[in-house]
């Protein structure tokens, strides 16, 4: 009986040993963690040490991102007012061309509004490629009238009078 009470002893002591072992090796774990020590010696990176540290870093990409989209957006704006701004220049410009062929042709007389016209394409105030404009204005001597109309004096007011008395 007493080998059986002494393998029961040996077994309890070997069990004991092996608690006491593994008690051990989970303080050192413990310890190990608490100290932010990895196996190979090395201290934690700040980066892997908890979610807020995540959610740091993803604040920082987010506002990066962000930024880039800003200045793509400055940027695109940019040109796109640039490219508004030339094409109004140039809607002026023809404007400005348009405005000087119909002055030019505001006059009672064909002659002198042919005259006019020409001297403006020949003069280059008016870009004329081709020649069709000049051939234009050869062929069908534009003219429109006078802003104010021909305005009657009032001489021939008084002589034109109906006999009622009431002016024409």
């Amino acid at each position: 009986m007493s080998n059986t009470v002494s393998s029961r002893s040996t077994d309890n002591a070997d069990l004991d040993r092996l608690e006491g072992e593994a008690r051990l090796a989970e303080a050192r774990a413990k310890l190990l963690t608490a100290e932010h020590v990895t196996q190979d010696g090395n201290k934690k990176t700040w980066w892997k040490d908890g979610q807020l540290n995540l959610l740091i870093i993803g604040g920082i990409v987010t506002i990066m991102g962000n930024l880039g989209v800003a200045a793509y957006n400055g940027y695109e704006t940019r040109s796109e007012d640039r490219l508004k701004a030339v094409n109004d220049l140039d809607l002026q410009r023809e404007t400005a061309k348009s405005d000087l062929l119909l002055s030019a042709m505001r006059i009672n007389d064909s002659k002198a509004a042919q005259q006019n016209n020409l001297f403006f394409i020949d003069s280059g105030l008016i870009a004329d490629p081709g020649d069709k404009l000049k051939k234009a204005v050869t062929k069908y001597f534009p003219v429109l009238p006078a802003p104010s109309g021909a305005v009657p004096s009032f001489l021939t007011l008084l002589t034109t009078r109906k006999p009622s008395g009431r002016f024409p």
